[in-house]
């Protein structure tokens, strides 16, 4: 009898120890997906989505070559995570993501891009180890670009693209870095 108190009291420690831990990784989010990055040489444009079959498609119809991951994102609300949305502009054509709910609504009224919805969600400040998702852009062909690679985004400074600070945080799982511009 005493040894299954003793029990009971150690289980209890146990789990009265981990629930803070529980309640941290509520916050931090759970299931990542990749997000696809592709580039259409022809319009010089960079398009994310999570969509596998929206990526073999752009692919198959030869408008766009896939690049790899970028980045992880959540495909579903996630503790303290937000939209990242999607906008198309088809006559620059150039894609454009943010999380800023004002800046996507002066993008359609102003800029002539469409909203297409959620690509997916992420967080807005550097939390549960995630790392900055950069937006840069080359106003000398109207291209957004979106890394999570300190060398990517170097190099894309090098060759003329502006620096638009930090969109979003992403989880570091998932983050592949060093590809090409």
């Amino acid at each position: 009898m005493k040894s299954i108190f003793s029990l009971l009291v150690a289980a209890a420690a146990v789990v009265a120890h981990t629930l803070p831990d529980l309640e941290a990784r509520d916050d931090c989010g759970h299931s990542i997906t990749p997000i696809y990055r592709m580039y259409n040489s022809k319009t010089f444009d960079h398009f994310y989505t999570t969509n596998a079959v929206e990526t073999i498609t752009a692919y198959a119809n030869d408008e766009y070559l896939l690049e790899g991951v970028a980045a992880g994102a959540f495909p579903t609300q996630q503790g303290n995570t937000l939209p990242l949305y999607r906008l198309y502009n088809s006559g620059k054509h150039d894609h454009f993501y943010t999380t800023n709910p004002v800046e996507r609504d002066f993008f359609t009224t102003n800029n002539g891009y469409k909203w297409e919805g959620t690509l997916a969600l992420v967080y807005t400040t550097q939390i549960c180890g995630s790392v900055p998702l950069y937006r840069l852009f080359a106003a000398s062909v109207t291209d957004h670009f979106y890394t999570t690679s300190e060398a990517e985004r170097a190099n894309a400074l090098n060759l003329g693209f502006t620096d638009e600070g930090v969109v979003a945080y992403v989880p570091a799982k998932g983050v592949v870095t060093g590809m090409p511009v």
